[in-house]
């Protein structure tokens, strides 16, 4: 067999790749996929079985496999399998059947060609035939392989030959995936549509909405809706068309026809109403099954709240369709909320709740993504910051070349390789521990960095939406950009070109309809790492930077908000489970700026006045006025002269503002209130309907020095067997 190497997302070495073979990914329900038909997995964590179906000729499959644990039971979490120190986990192919439409079964054979986990130290082995695969961890402390995955090819021959798709082999470089045929995929023989024109989907009231596809070049296009409104277009010479149907006053229960020359496809259950994009990091991502057992929803069978989630996707160039196959709306009810983040889920209900109208959400979260990797590098690539992110990752991918170099070589050598990367990249995210022999020396079609390379994520996640109808963007994206001071600082720059670059694109592509200034909301990053015991951090806490660097767009960018989350987090999980309450503060940013609504946001700091030895504060947004979190003196400012020493600091609620003190201070010129990384222990300051003031600093001190070294954050050590609770705050009283 003629050895080759491959780049897929889950794969460590690929060893055979037969244009027969069906390729399928398993070990977490997210990263499920395959290369032709439509993959579903069993729960069993000992026993996980693979049902593939859709399959050509009217085939499908079942594989069955065992894992087995050496030194305990296998340990699966919602995320997919985990390995402890010294503990190895082995993948063993038990059986493989081929059921064909006559009702016939033809048992094939099948081989693991790759596991990985997330960054942490292991190794695998594989026996001679490719029945089983065993990971080994070789971490240390309390570290742990998470998120692992397994990959296998399928020797399909014979009479079970047609069951997969042929791929067209591509020597010189990793093939790019050749999008299958999917029940999600509205398309007829000459007729296609994007997946978010499917069933259950959700359009925005009252605007002109912008509908695209692809059929044969020069046919003539025309799509008419139960409300009455019709358009039609011509299909160009790339056989891509596009038009716009105006939309009326929400409702429900209507449907449309996509008509072409000869093929026609209708879409049934489509709402009208409010469309929103929440896009972002793991904790945009983080699913409702995952939160607090308080924060789980019994009310969730809403038909009229429709959910998009997209896959986690990278890609080397814009695309035009995403390349998940599974995408698809879904009326909310208890399988799809689960599933949903948790953070857009309380937005869109509390919404639908407010306005009694339909509400969408369409979901694009991506663990561990720079902001880089959400905007095109053309944007970028004047920014020395992008340019040195990018000359890291190309620098990495250079070292791996060698010729000759075996699997388990080129592994221990890319671990050294990237061991300097990954100390300014690991802050807990989610990151494959992988390595790709002979690779190109520039990652022009990365699979292990991809998800760190710029404009990674808006080329294979964000393009493909545009200019599809949206009333406006919720972002929670910024942990990956707070390693150090100087990075976080430089996020409001990032941050307001992105903002920039989405509105004016959207309101280009959508001839106008979607607003130059639509509504675009973010999340001030939550508390982490060890509680605050210092009156301010400096180089210690770039959170708090970043935190600065989100308040000042909101200041600036008109038409923002920003939803306040100091309270929530934790002291060492970097996925909080609290993500009700920035749920539900977006919902009221959104309220009150988007819908005219009257709700309260976050206060902000306006403007002190030196009053003596006293500093006052003001605020906006102050409502009914303001409280501390709970009984006791506000211990949460901090004081400083001249000489830029900060004290802790005496300070009381006057009316809607806060006098600041010290005794060891006489001459004030400056406070700040909660800079640091974690003050959520301390007690906070509110107005009266529950929201938290966001941290602030009066002063424009230099935050670092240029020529200095950095100092990076260090992930937190996680206790043995700690259970996460959440944390007390008021109660929000909207």
């Amino acid at each position: 067999m003629t050895k080759t190497t491959s780049v897929v997302a889950a794969a460590l070495i690929a060893i055979s790749t037969q244009a027969e073979n069906l390729r399928i990914t398993f070990g977490a329900e997210k990263d499920l996929a395959s290369s032709a038909g439509t993959p579903t997995q069993n729960k069993d964590i000992a026993k996980p079985r693979i049902h593939v179906q859709g399959l050509e000729n009217g085939c499908s499959l079942d594989v069955q496999f065992s894992v087995a644990a050496t030194g305990g039971k296998p340990a699966r979490m919602g995320m997919g399998y985990r390995l402890d120190e010294g503990y190895a986990l082995t993948f063993r192919i038990e059986s493989a059947v081929v059921s064909y439409a006559d009702g016939k079964t033809e048992s094939v054979s099948g081989r693991f060609i790759s596991v990985a986990g997330n960054n942490q130290a292991g190794k695998f082995t594989t026996d001679n035939q490719g029945k089983s695969i065993t990971l080994k961890s070789t971490t240390k402390g309390n570290n742990r392989i998470r998120n692992i995955v397994a990959e296998f090819d399928l020797a399909v021959t014979g009479s079970a030959a047609p069951v997969v798709q042929k791929a067209t082999p591509k020597p010189a470089a990793p093939a790019k995936p050749k999008p299958a045929a999917a029940p999600p995929v509205v398309k007829t023989e000459s007729l296609k549509l994007p997946r978010l024109f499917c069933d259950h989907m959700i359009l925005q009231q009252q605007t002109k909405n912008t509908f695209w596809g692809w059929a044969k070049p020069g046919e003539a296009i025309t799509v008419k809706a139960s409300w009455g409104a019709e358009a039609s277009a011509k299909a160009g010479s790339n056989g891509r068309w596009k038009l716009l149907l105006e939309t009326p006053k929400y409702g429900t229960g209507h449907s449309l026809t996509i008509r072409g020359a000869k093929d026609t496809i209708k879409i049934k259950n489509v709402a009208i109403g409010e469309v929103w994009l929440c896009a972002g990091q793991s904790n945009m991502g983080w699913a409702m099954g995952n939160c607090f057992e308080t924060e789980q929803d019994p009310d969730v069978n809403l038909p009229n709240l429709r959910i998009f989630k997209s896959a986690r996707e990278h890609w080397h160039e814009p695309l035009a369709v995403q390349r998940d196959r599974l995408s698809q709306w879904k009326p909310c009810n208890p399988d799809s909320a689960a599933e949903t983040s948790a953070v857009s889920y309380w937005f869109a209900k509390k919404l639908h709740q407010e306005l009694g109208i339909p509400v969408g959400i369409i979901q694009q979260a991506f663990a561990g993504t720079p902001i880089e990797g959400w905007m095109p590098w053309e944007l970028q690539k004047d920014d020395p910051r992008a340019q040195a992110h990018k000359a890291l990752l190309d620098a990495s991918a250079e070292r791996q070349v060698g010729s000759g170099t075996t699997e388990q070589k080129a592994l221990a050598e890319f671990k050294k390789l990237l061991a300097e990367y990954n100390a300014k990249i690991d802050v807990g995210e989610t990151m494959k521990n992988s390595v790709k022999p002979l690779a190109p020396p520039i990652i022009t079609k990365p699979a292990t960095l991809g998800h760190q390379y710029p404009a990674h994520m808006f080329n294979a996640m964000i393009n493909p939406m545009i200019p599809y109808g949206i009333r406006g963007m919720i972002w929670y994206q910024g942990e990956r950009n707070s390693k150090d001071v100087p990075q976080a600082f430089h996020y409001r720059n990032q941050l307001a070109q992105l903002i920039s670059y989405y509105r004016t694109t959207w309101h280009e592509q959508s001839g106008g309809n979607i607003a130059a200034d639509f509504p675009f909301q973010f999340t001030q990053l939550p508390s982490w790492t060890p509680p605050q015991t210092d009156p301010v951090e400096g180089l210690s806490a770039p959170w708090a930077v970043n935190r600065e660097s989100m308040m000042e767009v909101a200041r600036k960018v008109p038409n923002t908000g920003m939803a306040v989350s100091i309270d929530t987090g934790d002291a060492t999980a970097l996925h909080p489970k609290n993500k009700k309450p920035i749920g539900l503060r977006h919902a009221a940013v959104a309220l009150k700026q988007t819908y005219g609504k009257d709700f309260a946001t976050s206060p902000l700091f306006k403007r002190k006045t030196v009053d003596g030895r006293k500093i006052i504060l003001e605020f906006d947004s102050v409502g009914s006025g303001l409280m501390a979190a709970k009984p006791g003196k506000l211990d949460t400012f901090a004081i400083a002269g001249a000489d830029q020493v900060w004290h802790w600091a005496e300070a009381k609620i006057e009316g809607n503002t806060v006098v600041v003190s010290s005794s060891k201070v006489r001459k004030p010129v400056a406070v700040r209130y909660a800079w640091a990384m974690n003050p959520s222990q301390r007690n906070l300051l509110y107005n009266k309907v529950g929201m938290p003031v966001s941290p602030f600093r009066t002063d424009d001190w230099p935050l670092f020095d240029p020529d200095a070294e950095i100092v990076t954050v260090k992930k937190p050590a996680k206790p043995e067997k700690k259970t996460e609770t959440d944390w007390e705050r008021p109660a929000m009283m909207q």
